[in-house]
């Protein structure tokens, strides 16, 4: 007895020197997602991505911000649905619809891939016009046609260009630093006007052509650059993209949400 009543008090004098419990903190809402048409950035570090099927279409967003540490990156992201059996692609029709976007601008950011954009676009790799290496899209030339706002645009709200264009890969990856080969500008179109582009390779010709609906083609040369190489990366894809600037004032954001419809190709690709 004498034993047990001498540890009983070991014990309470130990609970003593550790002083009282801390009581357990209460809790606050960290997001109830009441009210909201998007992510709070200020509370999570993912912003959006959506991918559904949607009154007869496809719908993507792309919602994403840039960092704030400097005035000379970029970050460009693309997200989107990659077609099958790409190699055998050489033409694209699409109808896109931009539902809505934004893209915030930073004049002190001194990278020159900018100004930003935001970009909904069927998009492919045809060739590649280098000596090539394996694992490496250096010299991959790729076309496409695209809606696109760029964050310096004078054009009036609810505004993008129509454009297509070609590039050429200088970096591993291809998701930064690319040569612009060529482009075309096929106008404007309004948020909430479907558009059918098409845009098809003649390599007999050394060129890509791209069509706004009906109207004539446009086209842009390649001449001087070989094609008889496969790209490293074939792929096609219908998807949108966000390229934004680092800004110390802030983190820039750039959104788009746009439909697409009627994807077509050549017969010959035909999954």
């Amino acid at each position: 007895m004498h034993l047990i009543t001498a540890r009983l008090a070991a014990l309470a004098l130990a609970s003593a020197a550790l002083g009282p419990a801390i009581a357990a903190e209460g809790y606050v809402v960290w997001d109830d997602f009441n009210g909201a048409t998007a992510i709070n950035a200020g509370k999570w570090l993912s912003l959006e991505r959506v991918k559904q099927r949607q009154n007869g279409a496809l719908r993507i967003v792309q919602r994403d911000r840039a960092g704030q540490v400097n005035t000379t990156d970029m970050f460009n992201s693309t997200f989107g649905q990659d077609l099958k059996n790409p190699e055998a692609i050489t033409q694209m029709r699409v109808s896109i619809m931009a539902n809505a976007f934004a893209i915030d601008d930073c004049p002190a950011n001194t990278n020159p891939e900018g100004p930003p954009d935001v970009q909904a676009r069927a998009f492919g790799w045809f060739f590649n016009a280098g000596a090539g290496a394996p694992g490496s899209k250096i010299g991959d030339v790729g076309a496409g046609m695209r809606y696109i706002r760029r964050g310096n645009s004078t054009d009036g709200a609810g505004v993008m260009r129509v454009e297509g264009y070609v590039v050429r890969c200088n970096t591993s990856d291809c998701n930064y630093g690319t040569t612009l080969v060529g482009l075309v500008d096929l106008g404007t179109v309004s948020t909430g006007q479907w558009l059918t582009l098409k845009f098809d390779w003649e390599p007999g010709q050394d060129r890509f052509n791209f069509y706004r609906g009906s109207d004539a083609a446009q086209r842009i040369s390649y001449s001087g650059l070989s094609d008889t190489s496969p790209p490293y990366s074939a792929s096609k894809a219908i998807a949108t993209r966000t390229r934004l600037e680092s800004c110390q004032t802030g983190r820039n954001e750039g959104f788009i949400d746009a439909s697409f419809d009627n994807i077509s190709v050549n017969a010959s690709a035909a999954p």
